[in-house]
């Protein structure tokens, strides 16, 4: 929020939990990437570190963020990308490509159970093409 830089990282599954492990290690006197096991580099556009294992990294401006918790403990930011890093091996669909497995996760964040009412665990979601509208 100080800068009004930062960088959004995409992992794939394969380093998943080790971007999740950088939460338990966020507090001041720790690089969190760093001791999640992974590799910090420079950005080229902003003053915030990109993590070498992602397949994708976008550099950010922020434009605007709005709380939405009345904690203060959620925001929706608005961010213009000013910056943009993808592997060949990703962003290539005849290699790993960017959907499935490897590509894009979706944090489907404290799913509700519809019939009950409980709330269950995080859950990781991938996505998958099922084709061009005029073929569903």
């Amino acid at each position: 929020m100080k800068t009004k830089q930062f960088a959004v990282n995409f992992p794939s599954i394969d380093v998943f939990m080790k971007c999740m492990s950088t939460i338990k290690n966020n507090d001041y006197d720790k690089d969190e990437i760093t001791a999640a096991g992974l590799t910090a580099v420079p950005a080229s556009k902003v003053n915030a570190p990109l993590i070498k294992e992602c397949f994708l990294n976008l550099e950010c401006e922020l434009e605007w963020a709005k709380e939405v918790s009345e904690v203060g403990d959620h925001y929706v930011f608005c961010a213009k990308i000013i910056g943009f890093h993808m592997d060949e091996e990703h962003y290539n669909a005849d290699k790993l490509g960017r959907y499935g497995k490897t590509g894009y996760l979706y944090n489907i964040h404290r799913p509700i159970n519809p019939d009950t009412g409980k709330t269950l665990e995080t859950q990781v979601g991938v996505i998958h093409k099922l084709g061009t509208y005029d073929k569903l």
